[in-house]
């Protein structure tokens, strides 16, 4: 056995409460992330007046969207939210923002405050992030016409940039295990031919495919 099959094996049989967000990077294992976040939901202590908005109930027509996030500082997803919360049809959708991180001046959640029609701040914690790569990076990689290799896995953390890779046309660039994985790499690091025109079909895909189409 392993040392990662071992522990693997402490996880599952432990009883302790482990933070679903910091195990994510740790095992690419949907039921035992299942697992940590119930019982992290059971432990969790926030109560519904916290989170309860005082403001009126909107026109019954509207739809209305919430984001409950502790993501609203200067970093590139939130950049890239910026956008999307204008764009909202505000005489179809009314956006609430429940921000649950760290109270901050940064342009970002200021920018989120502004772009919201009800903005509620319900905690003052600090969330133990993960160490999740070619999310962000991935897609904005791609925005630039550089291509992505992925090996896709099973939970959501290992399948967002094979998610990007269907939607720009390039699942070639996704390999289903490490052998394949590594193999795709360095395919296009020795043909400069085949990488070209992998660059190629990726401008063509963020122009043409449902990625960016906003």
């Amino acid at each position: 056995m392993t040392n990662r099959d071992k522990r693997l094996k402490l996880f599952k049989e432990t009883e302790v409460v482990v933070d679903p967000f910091a195990f994510m990077s740790a095992a690419d294992d949907p039921e035992l992330q299942k697992k940590f976040s119930i019982k992290a939901a059971q432990t969790h202590n926030t109560t519904a007046a916290e989170v309860e908005f005082s403001r009126l109930r909107a026109i019954d027509r509207k739809i209305r969207l919430g984001y409950f996030l502790n993501g609203f500082f200067n970093h590139g997803t939130m950049i890239l939210m910026e956008s999307q919360l204008k764009m909202h049809d505000r005489d179809q959708f009314e956006v609430f923002i429940c921000d649950y991180g760290q109270a901050n001046d940064q342009k970002g959640r200021q920018r989120a405050e502004v772009a919201a029609d009800v903005y509620k701040p319900v905690a003052d914690k600090e969330i133990v992030g993960i160490a999740a790569i070619a999310h962000t990076t991935a897609s904005g990689a791609l925005r630039a016409g550089v291509p992505v290799v992925t090996k896709i896995g099973k939970q959501f953390a290992a399948r967002v940039a094979s998610s990007l890779l269907h939607n720009v046309g390039m699942e070639e660039l996704v390999a289903s295990t490490p052998q394949k994985y590594q193999a795709l790499a360095l395919k296009p690091a020795r043909d400069p031919a085949y990488l070209a025109g992998v660059q190629a079909r990726v401008k063509n895909g963020i122009a043409t495919g449902p990625l960016y189409d906003t």
